[in-house]
C-alpha cells in the first residue's frame, strides 16, 4: 500500500485531480499516478450516504463532523491514518451500520480475508485533502474545508462486472471463497456490481477470476441484519459441495482471532463496534456448525441469512438466523457503555454458546 499512495502522492505533485465516481451512493474517487493510471479508490468517510458532506444528497441534519483542519502548509497529498473519526451512532444507508462506519470495515474485509481466498484488493484506511472532494455548500462557501479520512483500496484493473457475464463462466472455487467472505460478514449488499470480473489466460484456456470489493456494507450490528442479501444465491455454484480445502479452511477459522487481529491492527479511534464483532462469531460459528457438522452448501447457509419474500406478508419476515439471534440475545445482558475486555468477552461467549443451542435445535427440525 505505501508503493500506491507514494504514486498517487506523486498524481496529486503533478496535479493529475482525483475522478470522482458517479454510480455510487456515497464520495468515491479515483486516484491516479503521474501518468493519469488509477493507483487507487478513495472513499472518504465524511461522504457516505447521510454523513455531512454526501455529494449524493443523502444528507441528514446534525451528524457528528471530522475535526482535521487543514494547515495552511498542506498540499494534496495522501496521508497515514489520523487519530480522528468521524462516527454516527444512527444507522447509515444500511440498518446496522453507523453514518462514518463503512470505511473501517471496508479495512476489515481486508483483513478478514484469511489467505486472500476471496482476492479482496489492499485496503487501508488514510485521510487525504483535495479541493475536488465534496463538502456541503455552505463549507465551500466559507472555505472550510478538511482533511478526510476515509478507505484507500488499491484498484484492480478488470474486463466487467458479474452483472456483465452469465454466471456459469465462473469458477466453484471463487464463488464459495466469495460465498464464505459474505456469510462471515453477514454482507447487507452482495450483488453483481460489486464483484469485478478479470480475465485470465491458464494453458491456452481463458478463465474468468472474481474479485469483491464495496464491503461497507459488512458487519451490522448482532440485532440488525434484516438487510442481508447475496447474489450469488442465484447462482449454481453456491448449490455445489465445499471441496476438502475449503472445509479445511472453514474448519481453521477462529473468530476469537479475528477480533484480535480487527483490534490490533485498526486504530485505535476506528475499531470495529462490539454488536458488530459478535456479528462476526455468531456468523462463523453459523458456517461452520452448517458447513461441517451438517454438510451444508453455501446456498443453503445463506438461505438462513437472508429473509424471503412472501405473497402473504407484505414485509418479508425476519430470516431464519435473525430468529436465532433473537432468541439467543434473551435474557443475556450486555456490558453497558464502554466495556472492559474481560466482561465483552464473557458477554460475547455467553451470546455464542446460546446461539449454538438454539441453532443445533433448529437443525435437527429441518
Amino acid at each position: 500500500m505505501i508503493a500506491i499512495i507514494n504514486d498517487v502522492n506523486a498524481g496529486f505533485q503533478y496535479n493529475v485531480p482525483p475522478i470522482p465516481v458517479d454510480d455510487c451512493t456515497g464520495g468515491v474517487y479515483y486516484l491516479r499516478t503521474k501518468r493519469r493510471r488509477i493507483a487507487a479508490v478513495f472513499k472518504p468517510a465524511d461522504e457516505e450516504p447521510y454523513a455531512p458532506n454526501n455529494p449524493k444528497r443523502y444528507l441528514r441534519n446534525n451528524e457528528i463532523e471530522p475535526e482535521l483542519p487543514l494547515q495552511p502548509q498542506d498540499q494534496y497529498a495522501l496521508v497515514k491514518c489520523s487519530d480522528s473519526k468521524l462516527s454516527s451512532s444512527k444507522s447509515g444507508i444500511r440498518a446496522g451500520i453507523a453514518t462514518g462506519d463503512a470505511a473501517i470495515r471496508e479495512v476489515a474485509a481486508y483483513l478478514l480475508d484469511k489467505q486472500h481466498l476471496a482476492s479482496v484488493p489492499m485496503t487501508s484506511l488514510a485521510t487525504a485533502f483535495h479541493p475536488i472532494f465534496h463538502y456541503a455548500e455552505n463549507k465551500a462557501a466559507n472555505g472550510n474545508r478538511v482533511w478526510k479520512i476515509g478507505a484507500i483500496q488499491a484498484y484492480v484493473p478488470h474486463n466487467c462486472t458479474a452483472d456483465d457475464v452469465s454466471s456459469t463462466l465462473f469458477s466453484v472455487e471463487d464463488v464459495h471463497a466469495v460465498a464464505l467472505l459474505d456469510i462471515r460478514l453477514a454482507n447487507q449488499d452482495r450483488h453483481g456490481g460489486n464483484v469485478l470480473v478479470v480475465d485470465e489466460q491458464q494453458l491456452q484456456k481463458k478463465t474468468y477470476k472474481l474479485v469483491p470489493i464495496d464491503h461497507g456494507a459488512c458487519l451490522p450490528r448482532v440485532c440488525e441484519m434484516e438487510e442481508t442479501s447475496f447474489l450469488w444465491l442465484f447462482w449454481p455454484q453456491a448449490k455445489r459441495p465445499f471441496s476438502k480445502a475449503i472445509l479445511h479452511y472453514i474448519t481453521s477459522l477462529d473468530p476469537w482471532d479475528d477480533v484480535h487481529l480487527l483490534q490490533q491492527s485498526l486504530p485505535g479511534s476506528h475499531q470495529v463496534e462490539p454488536q458488530a464483532l459478535l456479528t462476526l462469531h455468531i456468523c462463523t460459528v453459523l458456517l461452520q456448525v452448517c458447513a461441517l457438522e451438517k454438510s451444508m452448501s453455501a446456498y443453503d447457509i445463506g438461505m438462513l441469512m437472508c429473509r424471503h419474500e412472501s405473497f402473504h406478508h407484505q414485509q418479508p419476515k425476519p430470516s431464519i438466523l435473525e430468529q436465532l439471534v433473537a432468541k439467543s440475545l434473551k435474557n443475556i445482558e450486555a456490558p453497558k457503555y464502554e466495556p472492559v475486555r474481560q466482561s465483552q468477552d464473557t458477554y460475547f461467549k455467553s451470546v455464542v454458546a446460546s446461539f449454538q443451542q438454539h441453532l443445533a435445535s433448529y437443525l435437527t427440525t429441518m
